[in-house]
Formats: C-alpha cells, sequence, structure tokens
C-alpha cells in the first residue's frame, strides 16, 4: 500500500480573470472570507434602505417594481455569498437551507457565517 500524499494544487485558489471567474460575487463556487461576506451583508441592507426609500418618493408601480428587483437580486447575491462563506467554513452550501428556521436558524447562519473563523479564505 502506497502512502498517502496530500495533492498540490491548493485547497483554495483566488480566482484570477484568465480562470473566466471575473465576476465571482454571481458565482456559488469558491470561498469568501468574513469581511467579504459582512460586505456583501452591508451592501445588499444598502440597497435594501434605498430602494424602500425610493419606494416611498414613487408613487407609481415603478417604485414597487424597482424595490421588487433589488430584493431578488440581493437575495441572490446574499445566498452566493453565505454558500461561499460555508464552504470557507468546510461546510457543504446545502447548510443555508438552515436559515430558513425560524429564529434559531438565523442566528445561528450569523454565527455560523458573520464570526466564526474560516479554514481557507
Amino acid at each position: 500500500m502506497l502512502p498517502y500524499t496530500p495533492s498540490s494544487r491548493p485547497l483554495y485558489q483566488e480566482p484570477s480573470a484568465q480562470d473566466g471567474q471575473s465576476f465571482r460575487i454571481v458565482r456559488f463556487s469558491g470561498a469568501d472570507s468574513r469581511s467579504a461576506w459582512w460586505g456583501m451583508q452591508f451592501l445588499c441592507w444598502l440597497i435594501y434602505i434605498l430602494g424602500a426609500l425610493l419606494l416611498g418618493g414613487l408613487s407609481n408601480g415603478y417604485g414597487a417594481l424597482f424595490f421588487f428587483l433589488c430584493l431578488i437580486a440581493c437575495a441572490y447575491l446574499s445566498l452566493a455569498s453565505g454558500v461561499r462563506r460555508l464552504h470557507d467554513r468546510g461546510k457543504s452550501g446545502m447548510w443555508m437551507l438552515l436559515a430558513f428556521v425560524p429564529i434559531i436558524g438565523q442566528i445561528w447562519m450569523l454565527i455560523e457565517l458573520g464570526f466564526l473563523p474560516g479554514e481557507y479564505a
């Protein structure tokens, strides 16, 4: 039996434009650091607040449509960032389903994604 030899490939490698991953923000693969996750959460909350202010300022249907599109885009970006952060923690992206458990799930995800250190990023 041959002894175990670790792979020469690094566990995490920062994507480059040559890899075709210049739009890493929308991808579910890879890993994110805590600061990248917090930055994405801040960006999404800022967009939520600006969208709500715009919704209040526009009384026609365009404000509601813009706010709905902001919600969809931010939900996608937040989900992608959460999955990448879970990858950094050494867990599967399926752990994001835990966020749908009322109260306990959100608290668990906040601690897991926002405060515990990662392994790769």
